[in-house]
């Protein structure tokens, strides 16, 4: 199926001359913007550019297919300059959080999105930050919320907030007045509930006590 995305990447590729240029233009990566033509290809079984070729040099096929898709795309920005309502406008948002924005600010975030956007149909995913991850890098979420453990070029990030977390045990364990660091944590054999490698923030924990070389015990 052939998507305006990969319709913009093309046409913005060619309008820029390259595809470093129209990944900045899309605020995407090169390599998500290369993906794009590569799934054009292959719908269409041609090579839209000449790769014998260091610019971004159009094939015979390339050009016109690159004429046909700037004429629907000219066609889909009238049909949005005409239907500019944002409250008549109906798209889809599949969207992944953890369970921790789940549990917190995601019914307002939702809410917010319908009074701007109210015909717009959200898909809300909760899950472990790996999965996450996995489903946004293989096109099966547009957006996820999660910790930012996972640094890939082929994904744009922003951040959005900070997280305090703090540790809790039994005042059997620890007097009310006493406190006690990691390394004493670690001599007096204490153990720790963490989160798993599959949760971002789970991975922040392990790199944070492997870099102070802290042992911890966690069964």
């Amino acid at each position: 199926m052939i998507t305006f995305k990969q319709m913009e990447a093309l046409t913005w590729i060619c309008k820029l001359g390259g595809f470093e240029a129209a990944a900045d233009k899309l605020h995407m990566s090169q390599s998500a913007i290369s993906k794009r033509i590569h799934e054009l290809e292959s719908s269409f079984d041609i090579e839209i550019f000449d790769r014998s070729n260091r610019n971004a040099k159009l094939t015979e096929q390339g050009r016109e297919l690159l004429i046909y898709c700037q004429e629907i795309l000219e066609r889909r920005d009238v049909m949005l300059e005409k239907v500019s309502d944002k409250k008549v406008l109906i798209s889809r948002l599949r969207l992944g959080v953890t369970e921790l924005t789940a549990m917190t600010w995601l019914p307002d975030f939702i809410e917010k999105i319908r009074q701007i956007y109210p015909r717009v149909h959200i898909e809300p995913t909760v899950e472990v930050s790996r999965v996450l991850f996995e489903n946004i890098i293989n096109d099966q979420l547009d957006i996820i919320i999660a910790p930012d453990m996972y640094d890939d070029v082929r994904l744009k990030s922003l951040p959005l907030k900070s997280v305090e977390n703090v540790w809790m045990c039994s005042p059997k364990l620890i007097p009310k007045n006493k406190n006690i660091d990691f390394e004493q944590a670690s001599r007096e054999k204490f153990s720790f509930f963490v989160q798993g490698a599959t949760s971002g923030t789970g991975l922040i924990y392990e790199r944070y006590f492997f870099s102070q070389k802290i042992t911890l015990n966690k069964n």
